[in-house]
């Protein structure tokens, strides 16, 4: 948390109501999403009782399990669902443009599809029910239905890539609004939606406290609340009665109504709620990186396709090389989304200004044609002179780019004076004798910061692995979902 964070939410408690923290919206949403929302039974972690989904607020669907321990009615529900989602998430796959870089020339699909959940507890569901689905046999005594091994696969493949920092695929409201809002509010508050949107947006007259307070009480799954988990009981004891151990679907059909009726009021309230928040996120216009991280999403749900095309599987464990690719390629990812919405965003800025990670300015001077002596001659080194309003902590010889172009090379602060009717006077050397063109001009409102959006190279891994990612004896795999569960035989 920086010194604006802090200033934010000072603002936003004594304001009673959420503050903006950002100016631009830095993540899409696109037109139509498949919005889901989910409802376990109690902490049953591999199931879903209940499932809300559709692309839009008025074209809700639903299914429940009624008995999600029993493993023939989980995949009942699941496979309802699967058939909708399913030709809706991969019909994206079916349009693609040609890119080319370089010498290599590939096809990636025009939009990818986007899945708008209401917390990060739903992607955790998520991406379990993908665990427990993507490697089921597809025939034999216990075989699935192939619907629903493919649903797995792309849950599966949608909690992999939630994992990558900005991506868009799989975006979680409570996130978003986090992003884009400063509550006075505790971390675990800020993962209620209802309390958090009712924080942001109270109602008339009523404080912010006092509106989360009362919101709080009304989750929006996939844990359920307390007493609504007493008042489920008692409708899945007697349907478990009813159905005698059955699980076929003309017979349970009839005996659902009841936990279908529990259910409705739960996934309509969470659904409204995450679209009505979604129309708000959608007032703030659209970040410019935005479109950068998308052209990303859209070439990994390209690779999932096709490697989904050619029956590929994900393995449950990653090797040790496989898992230094995959750490490092976070961790740029997470840097460059950082640095992407700091130039984005003046507002985000502000913070870097306050901790001294960034200068604001007026170019009072520029001297593009300043040379320095080199390793051989005479080299070109265009300077930037700097008024800021500001006092300049930033040490000499740090290095600072321009935000308007974070892609180009660094400046390295030269020199740093007071300014004479207060602030300073910083001087700016500009590394390269080839980008004199693009200085700022005298008179231009500037900022440099250390945030850099041009991608870092890697580096490569050696070909042979270290000793200490070589084990004499690897721990055993973990058992299959399918076969470590047990049924209460009363259920079925």
């Amino acid at each position: 948390m920086n010194h604006l964070d802090v200033a934010l939410m000072a603002r936003s408690f004594t304001s009673g109501r959420g503050v903006r923290s950002s100016l631009v919206r830095h993540r899409r949403l696109v037109p139509k999403p498949i919005a889901i929302v989910l409802w376990q039974l109690g902490g049953e972690p591999f199931s879903a009782a209940a499932i809300g989904w559709g692309n839009e607020h008025a074209s809700l669907q639903t299914a429940v399990a009624g008995e999600p321990r029993n493993r023939g009615l989980a995949f009942g529900a699941l496979l309802e669902f699967a058939k909708w989602f399913n030709p809706r998430f991969e019909e994206c796959a079916a349009d693609r443009e040609t890119l080319t870089r370089g010498d290599y020339s590939f096809t990636v699909s025009r939009t990818a599809p986007q899945i708008l959940v209401a917390n990060s507890a739903t992607v955790e569901l998520l991406g379990k029910l993908g665990r427990r689905l993507a490697y089921l046999p597809t025939d034999g005594p216990n075989a699935v239905d192939p619907i629903i091994v493919r649903l797995g696969r792309h849950l599966r493949f949608l909690w992999d890539h939630h994992a990558s920092p900005g991506q868009q695929m799989i975006v979680a409201m409570t996130d978003l609004m986090n992003a884009h809002w400063v509550t006075a509010q505790s971390g675990p508050e800020r993962q209620s939606l209802p309390a958090l949107e009712a924080f942001i947006a109270p109602p008339a007259g009523v404080s912010g406290f006092d509106a989360a307070a009362g919101a709080e009480t009304l989750p929006a799954g996939p844990a359920p609340d307390g007493d609504d988990e007493q008042r489920l009981i008692p409708l899945v004891e007697e349907f478990n009665a009813k159905r005698k151990g059955s699980s076929d679907p003309a017979t349970v059909g009839p005996f659902l109504d009841p936990i279908r009726r529990h259910y409705q009021p739960l996934l309509r309230r969470t659904w409204d709620l995450l679209w009505r928040c979604r129309e708000r996120e959608l007032m703030l216009p659209e970040a410019d990186s935005v479109g950068r991280r998308w052209d990303s999403d859209r070439q990994s749900y390209t690779w999932h396709m096709d490697w989904l095309a050619r029956n590929g599987l994900r393995k449950t464990r990653q090797s040790p090389r496989q898992a230094a690719t995959s750490l490092r390629n976070t961790e740029e990812a997470g840097r460059l989304l950082e640095a992407e919405e700091a130039c984005d965003d003046p507002l985000r800025m502000a913070g870097y200004v306050l901790a001294n990670k960034a200068v604001r300015g007026t170019v009072s001077h520029v001297d593009p044609d300043h040379k320095e002596p080199g390793p051989k001659r005479m080299v070109l080194r265009p300077l930037v002179t700097l008024r800021s309003p500001d006092p300049c902590l930033i040490p000499v010889g740090r290095e600072l780019w321009w935000t308007e172009q974070p892609t180009g090379r660094e400046f390295v602060v030269e020199e740093i004076g007071d300014a004479p009717n207060g602030g300073s006077d910083i001087v700016l050397k500009l590394m390269t004798s080839t980008a004199a063109a693009s200085l700022p001009t005298v008179g231009r409102n500037v900022c440099f910061s250390v945030h850099s959006t041009k991608p870092e190279w890697l580096g490569k891994l050696p070909s042979e692995d270290p000793w200490t990612h070589k084990a004499s004896s690897l721990p055993p795999l973990p058992q299959p979902i399918e076969e470590s569960a047990t049924e209460d035989p009363a259920n079925g």
